[in-house]
């Protein structure tokens, strides 16, 4: 849960650098996975393992939409 807000939070100046406005998207999904699953899990009485499962889970799939999404955008300059 610590390592999707960490990575969520470093997206948003990645968005700045590499001038892409899907990162921060991208860096939000993450830091509201660690939210939700911080606060969902212990609620729901679930194991430790649920923890990791459901933040590797939402990080993979949050990463795969975002390259799916960049990949059927295409370029948005030309080199």
């Amino acid at each position: 849960m610590w390592c999707a807000l960490v990575i969520g939070v470093h997206f948003m100046p990645l968005a700045r650098v590499f001038d892409v406005a899907e990162y921060r998207v991208t860096g939000l999904a993450f830091v509201a996975l660690a939210i939700l699953v911080s606060t969902l899990v212990p609620l729901l009485n679930g194991p430790r393992q649920a923890w990791f499962v459901s933040t590797g889970l939402g990080a993979a799939l949050i990463l795969w939409a975002t390259c799916g999404y960049l990949a059927l955008k295409g370029p948005t300059r030309s080199p």
